[in-house]
């Protein structure tokens, strides 16, 4: 890093994103294995990226307005249609009763976490989140000017909130906390136990919460629960939500807000501020997904279910067993027997057999030790992969 004055003209977004990934002082080891690996063919076994393509009828419904000549700049909020479909969907998969002028419509989720800090948070303003975590977060409420509070979890909780922790890191200076169900990268889903402490703990201190509910559609055992539907929590909770997952819409780029009305004209110019309003024909494609039909949706959602099967087998079979995950499209595994780091081990893999896999250390330090793998590779290559992987898991463990 620059020193003396060079270093002064670092943002704090580039200081901030020292701690993912990409600015890992780690990550140059994972960039050289990358590109040692890459002519034999990497399969890629930790991608966020679902693999299966978007349904056609939802294409031909862009077309179709496209054709029309329908190309411009929508309201800042969203195009009405898209957020009356939204506020429906709401109030019959999550009980809210959010109406249409409560929603904005947002460049996925990320940017949604961007409009809630560019509205809300002040230099100095404290924001609690969990390590691990989702580690872009971080980030933006840092380029705000906020300061990040990390709560620690355990996998031998389940990944839940220890409430009485949490509790003891609440001062006059926190604005906000952030809770992601179900949660990238641990797969815990907040159970309701979680869910009730931490609604109390937002009515005690005056807190609000951010509620990013991207993977709901993806629980396995466990039921989904949006947190603004408790008692008394329509005006303190934001809900984040979108297309990226559920529907595996990743590069159409669409996620939404649900505000308390309180929040919803600065949150509207703060949207305005950052990128105007989201692509219109994005917008459609994400109103398709909803008024369309919806068997696509579950056959997409039905073949990482059989996924998670096949990966929770052979992960265990080889003496790699995943953790506890009731969610998301991730399951995370302990590399600790290996005797590596997760960035060497996941470096070495990908050097000696062309795997990858997410090293746990970017989503923080309690996820050091782990590897998280993902459901996103097609059942082929997700077979050659474990295969690979268990010869290398068995030369480093002498696990059989």
């Amino acid at each position: 890093m620059p020193e003396g004055a060079l270093q002064q003209k670092l943002s704090r977004v580039a200081v901030g994103n020292l701690d993912n990934s990409i600015g890992n002082p780690l990550y140059p080891r994972l960039v050289a294995a990358l590109e040692r690996a890459a002519p034999r063919g990497i399969i890629n076994l930790g991608s966020g990226t679902p693999d299966l393509p978007t349904p056609p009828h939802v294409v031909e419904y862009v077309h179709s307005r496209l054709n029309g000549g329908e190309v411009y700049y929508t309201p800042y909020q969203g195009i009405q249609e898209l957020r009356e479909a939204i506020s429906e969907k709401l109030l019959d998969e999550n009980g809210l009763d959010v109406s249409p002028d409560r929603i904005v419509v947002t460049n996925g989720a990320q940017e949604s976490i961007q409009v809630v800090c560019a509205a809300l948070i002040n230099p100095g303003d404290e924001v609690i989140m969990t390590n691990p975590g989702y580690s872009a977060y971080k980030s933006i409420v840092r380029f705000y000017g906020g300061v990040v509070r990390e709560l620690p979890l355990q996998a031998d909780q389940a990944w839940q909130w220890d409430l009485d922790q949490l509790r003891a890191m609440i001062t006059p200076r926190t604005k906000l906390l952030i809770a992601v169900t179900p949660d990238n990268p641990t797969g815990a889903v907040l159970s309701p136990e979680t869910l009730s402490g931490l609604r109390q703990l937002a009515l005690e201190h005056d807190l609000l919460i951010v509620s990013d509910e991207l993977y709901e559609h993806f629980t396995y055992g466990a039921v989904h629960t949006s947190l603004a539907g408790l008692p008394d929590m329509r005006d303190r909770v934001v809900t984040v939500n979108g297309f990226s997952k559920s529907f595996g819409m990743t590069g159409w780029r669409v996620g939404y807000l649900a505000l308390p009305d309180w929040m919803v004209q600065v949150a509207t110019e703060a949207k305005h501020m950052l990128s105007i309003c989201t692509a219109l024909p994005s917008q459609y494609a994400a109103l398709s997904a909803l008024t369309g039909p919806q068997a696509p949706w579950t056959a997409q959602r039905q073949e990482y279910g059989r996924r998670r099967d096949t990966l929770i087998s052979r992960l265990t079979a080889m003496n790699l067993p995943p953790l506890f995950s009731q969610g998301s499209y991730y399951l995370m595994a302990d590399i600790r027997p290996s005797g590596l780091s997760s960035m060497d081990f996941s470096a070495e893999l990908l050097e000696e057999h062309a795997v990858r896999v997410g090293p746990g250390v970017v989503f923080g330090t309690q996820a050091e030790g782990l590897v998280r793998l993902s459901l996103m590779t097609p059942e082929p290559q997700m077979s050659a992969a474990l295969d690979r992987l268990q010869i290398f898991w068995q030369q480093r463990t002498h696990a059989g």
